[in-house]
């Protein structure tokens, strides 16, 4: 089965969380949620906080 933007519902004004959306399925998903009217914030986070690691949008 595809899947594209077209089968999403629109999403003006609504706020999702995706994790992992810095990259790969991610990143798509949260794309894909955004072109539909989702506010998709990313962040990323280090995983090691002695190299420190912050959340950034």
């Amino acid at each position: 089965m595809n899947w594209t933007t077209a089968d999403l519902p629109q999403l003006h004004g609504r706020r999702v969380v995706v994790t992992g959306s810095n990259a790969g399925l991610g990143f798509q998903t949260a794309q894909a949620l955004a072109i539909v009217g989702a506010d998709a914030p990313s962040s990323q986070v280090d995983s090691l906080p002695e190299h420190g690691g912050v959340a950034q949008r």
